[in-house]
């Protein structure tokens, strides 16, 4: 797409609610317009790190009927475009638990919800932007919490001031969060934050813990160096290689560092291998998300039969060209039979 093709698509805002107002005065937005250059570029990253997706459509909103002088360079970022040309905002609203720690909720009852909990990577993120991934998810059936590690490493020190440590972290979510309220509880991690979610799957029993491009821990070269390793116990070794568990070893068949990683964590009980053949991104999240196919990847990871018995082994699920075309039908029949049960 044209870069004026996406200026003018995104300069176009509609009309904003009065319930919006409030968003604006995120004390990121106020040091948005304080700030110049580099820094608020680095804002606006920031924005895209932490903010629902209404809270990123209110922000452009404003942003594009304001003077601001870059106003059009933000608004063609791809996570503006794609949210402000949404028919529908899912309604995620955003509790800042800590400085590391988000919550997002429509605010309905968890008994019937899907309770998703995230291990960002590097850049505290799951390769994307945190608003673009809420958009594809349902607001009426998930609620999410989205962790970083401002110390990137692999969470062995918890989540900045939530935990201290990993196995603090597993209980500070238990209290906080109950996911034993939900009627689902699963964790999704992407590289740094892959390693820890099927970590902390295995501990909180999780139905099911997503590891995309997941890396093996690296204890032993922190050993070496003299460096902590935090007080954690990794369940995936060889002492352990024969519990059932519940993860999913997420990769693209061509990436050779997963490849290797994944076929390694396998060995030690981490989990099933499931591949997309023909790939060789790291981050898959963000090439669905550059394909336009994001909500079918992440609704295969977070419902699809994926999962079975835990005590029966399992080979590795291969996956090729032909599976998006028949998920996409899978999912038309889906959305017509919760249309046909909302309109009884």
């Amino acid at each position: 797409m044209a870069s004026s093709a996406i200026s003018n698509r995104a300069l176009v805002p509609p009309q904003m609610h009065d319930s919006e107002a409030c968003v604006l005065d995120d004390p990121l937005i106020t040091l948005f317009h304080a700030a110049q250059g580099r820094r608020a570029m680095k804002i606006v990253a920031d924005m895209e790190t932490h903010f629902a997706p209404a809270e990123m459509v209110s922000f452009g909103r404003a942003l594009a009927v304001s003077d601001h002088p870059a106003r059009a360079v933000f608004l063609q970022r791809e996570s503006f475009v794609e949210l402000l040309a949404a028919k529908r905002v899912q309604p995620f609203q955003r509790s800042a638990i800590s400085p590391d720690v988000s919550f997002y909720s429509d605010g309905g009852p968890p008994t019937n919800k899907t309770l998703v909990v995230g291990f960002g990577g590097m850049g505290g993120r799951l390769g994307l932007p945190i608003g673009n991934i809420l958009q594809v998810m349902d607001a009426s059936r998930m609620d999410m919490v989205m962790l970083r590690d401002p110390l990137q490493r692999n969470y062995a020190f918890g989540a900045g001031s939530f935990a201290p440590d990993f196995a603090s972290l597993i209980a500070s979510l238990r209290i906080r969060f109950r996911p034993d309220s939900y009627c689902r509880l699963v964790t999704i991690g992407n590289s740094m934050g892959g390693t820890a979610s099927l970590r902390a799957g295995f501990w909180l029993d999780a139905e099911r813990a997503i590891g995309i491009g997941a890396r093996r821990s690296n204890d032993d070269l922190m050993l070496v160096l003299r460096r902590g390793v935090g007080p954690a116990f990794d369940p995936f070794c060889d002492c352990l290689r024969d519990r059932p568990h519940r993860g999913l070893l997420v990769y693209a068949g061509a990436c050779a560092p997963d490849v290797d990683a994944a076929t390694q964590m396998e060995a030690n009980g981490a989990g099933r291998r499931v591949i997309f053949v023909g790939m060789g991104e790291h981050n898959l999240i963000s090439r669905f998300w550059a394909m336009r196919e994001l909500g079918a990847f992440l609704d295969l990871l977070l419902n699809g039969r994926l999962v079975g018995d835990r005590h029966t082994p399992a080979p590795p699920i291969v996956i090729g060209r032909t599976w998006l075309p028949r998920l996409r039908a899978g999912l038309k029949r889906r959305i017509g039979h919760w249309t046909g049960r909302a309109n009884r």
